[in-house]
């Protein structure tokens, strides 16, 4: 999409990841950056994957640029991730983040690192607005409870003892340890694999099953099915 987009400015971008159209995209770089520093030429663009941009032979090309660059990071939250906050350590003269919340759950660290890099917050746009300028279509929203089923309130209260003993305060700072954001991550999943959710969705269906136009999401998470007698781990979308 922003190769599309890139295009319609007359600008033919580098399009750097696994399964880029350019296999060659490694030698482009290489001589955007070499020409880039000789002179011959005063711009290039680079569109990649985070997976791509985190990698040695990226990063050490980009290293090399002697002019003015520009860094624009799309869902920003991503890069106060382990495994991309390395990435940050390069002073580009302009960066833009690009998010719709830059605060990453439970992590403070990550946080505080993208909001040191990236800087304050230029521009807002809020859903109020979207909507009002015809950007999104307006919407009810209509919350509908469900209730964990005895065996996974008893899981869920097991997760929130092992979190409490794996979250402690340190001065005014509240230490998440990768213990804790692990257990985080299963007890959310508890929560989006409700088994009363299929129940409740299936009652549902009987007053809708003549509509067509219809998207239903699901929890990225598995739930336990009876099968011939055994117990068996199925996508929550499958089922």
């Amino acid at each position: 999409q922003w190769v599309e987009d890139i295009v319609k400015f007359h600008v033919q971008p580098i399009i750097a990841y696994s399964t880029s159209p350019q296999r060659n995209y490694k030698e482009r770089i290489k001589k955007a950056v070499f020409s880039f520093n000789l002179g011959v030429t005063d711009f290039f663009c680079l569109v990649c994957t985070n997976a791509t941009f985190a990698t040695t032979f990226v990063q050490e090309q980009l290293s090399r640029l002697k002019g003015p660059s520009v860094l624009v990071v799309d869902e920003a939250h991503n890069f106060g991730a382990a495994n991309l906050r390395r990435t940050l350590q390069r002073d580009s003269t302009y960066r833009l983040a690009l998010s719709a919340t830059l605060d990453r759950h439970h992590d403070p660290e990550g946080t505080d690192l993208l909001h040191r890099f990236f800087g304050e917050v230029c521009i807002h746009y809020g859903l109020d607005r979207a909507i009002a300028d015809k950007k999104l279509v307006s919407y009810y929203y209509h919350p509908i409870v469900v209730y964990l089923t005895t065996e996974e309130l008893e899981r869920y209260q097991l997760l929130t003892w092992e979190i409490g003993k794996n979250i402690y305060k340190n001065k005014d700072k509240v230490i998440v340890t990768p213990r804790a954001k692990k257990l985080l991550l299963q007890r959310a999943r508890l929560v989006a694999g409700a088994a009363e959710k299929i129940t409740k969705l299936r009652d549902m269906m009987q007053q809708f099953q003549h509509q067509q136009d219809m998207l239903i999401y699901c929890g990225a998470t598995t739930i336990d099915v009876m099968e011939d007698g055994d117990q068996e781990a199925i996508r929550q979308i499958d089922y």
